[in-house]
């Protein structure tokens, strides 16, 4: 809303009585208008129920029976004769909300634009929630489709719980668990979207899960503790674009498979139980020193490219395609290479049985075959340019053995 000033222009000079008769003079000229700057007149909105206890799109469910606008703080008391407050179509901007009632967003558009709060449960199963504001939610959310969007952040608190399932979920926006977070079905599109894992994320299914990018710079970042569970496979990867999977925190494959095909930079802990699988399957990723890949379960390498610079120490090694170098000393139980190259400056020491079938051995390192352990070559061609030292028995039964300074001791 534009205001106008009305200002009164007197001369400052001659007498009293002189600028009297300047003032009348002036009496038949038209008044002079000032514009000032524009002011937001921003005002509370709050629920009362009134209309059919439930439509946020019922104007008479609002205290001025008028829905809430950008300008208008929103507020939602927990009424006895409203259950939750449904949003289910229309284009609907609103400065701020505070809601104490539990709150269902199903179709249209919600955005909220300054710091908000539902200290309730809240759903969304279609529609959008946008804005720039942050939206805390210190209850429990049910994620079940619809899309987050805009240039906000959407927070689960520190007691909050976030349950992701149903159908295909979008994120465009910045997601934060501060919480318990569990993932037990549906697709996970990401465009521009990144999720910040500060507390207890779980990805559970017998059958796959999928996050993927459709456009802009899209990531999982794990400080917490992320843990795999179920005998399906959980995957982060590319498609239009990649959903990059970073862990300063821990993360605990304890059944199926974790396939990371997209990047990732990693300083955290990742723990393999017996019988499962983590698996790097596309794309860069480096694990620093400070790293460590550890348990009875496989460590895999099918695509792309593994640095791994801590410490391991695992049940098995498989690499069928793409690079694992390894950069400081580590063990396995087992191994087998069917493709793909085992590389870097480290040691790696097999203490069981390791299968060379074909791709090759590169680097300034050493793969070594402990006392006990048993090397068993056969299938096609195997590349040797690294160090090979056999402290156990091995076997020579098919393929081509090409070496390029190579040494086999």
């Amino acid at each position: 809303m534009t205001r106008y000033a009305l200002s009164l222009r007197l001369s400052r000079a001659g007498s009293a009585k002189t600028r009297h008769r300047e003032v009348a003079k002036k009496r038949g000229r038209a008044l002079q208008l000032e514009a000032l700057e524009d002011r937001r007149l921003l005002s509370i909105v709050t629920w009362d129920g009134g209309g059919d206890h439930s439509s946020w799109n019922d104007a008479l469910n609002w205290d001025a029976n008028s829905l809430p606008g950008s300008s208008d703080d929103v507020v939602i008391p927990d009424l006895a004769t409203t259950s939750a407050v449904n949003y289910s179509t229309g284009t609907t901007t609103i400065r701020s909300l505070t809601s104490n009632e539990a709150l269902v967003v199903s179709g249209g558009s919600l955005s909220v634009d300054d710091t908000s709060t539902i200290q309730n449960d809240f759903t969304l199963s279609g529609g959008t929630l946008g804005g720039g504001g942050t939206l805390t939610v210190t209850g429990a959310m049910t994620w079940t489709g619809g899309v987050m969007a805009g240039t906000g952040t959407t927070v689960i608190g520190a007691g909050g719980l976030l349950s992701i399932s149903g159908g295909t979920h979008q994120l465009n926006r910045i997601l934060q668990n501060d919480g318990t977070a569990n993932w037990t079905d549906g697709a996970w599109q990401m465009f521009d979207g990144t999720f910040n894992n500060h507390g207890s994320f779980t990805a559970n299914s017998a059958s796959a899960l999928q996050s993927y990018g459709t456009g802009g710079i899209d990531a999982f970042n794990n400080a917490g503790t992320f843990t795999k569970l179920g005998s399906g496979t959980t995957d982060f990867f590319f498609s239009s674009a990649s959903v990059t999977f970073n862990n300063t925190g821990t993360v605990d494959v304890q059944a199926g498979t974790l396939n990371l095909a997209a990047c990732g930079d990693s300083s955290g802990g990742f723990s393999i139980a017996a019988g499962s699988t983590l698996n790097f399957g596309g794309g860069t990723h480096n694990l620093s020193a400070a790293s460590s890949v550890l348990g009875s379960g496989t460590l895999s390498v099918s695509s792309g490219t593994a640095n791994l610079g801590g410490s391991y120490d695992v049940g098995g090694v498989t690499i069928s395609g793409g690079a694992a170098n390894f950069s400081g000393a580590g063990s396995t139980a087992n191994a087998a290479q069917s493709g793909g190259v085992l590389g870097g400056g480290g040691t790696l020491t097999v203490s069981g049985a390791m299968s060379w079938t074909g791709g090759a051995m590169v680097g300034t390192g050493t793969t070594v075959i402990g006392a006990g352990g048993l090397l068993t070559i056969s299938g096609g061609t195997h590349q040797l340019n690294r160090i090979l030292q056999n402290d156990g028995t091995a076997n020579w039964t098919d393929g081509a053995w090409q070496v390029f300074d190579g040494t086999f001791s």
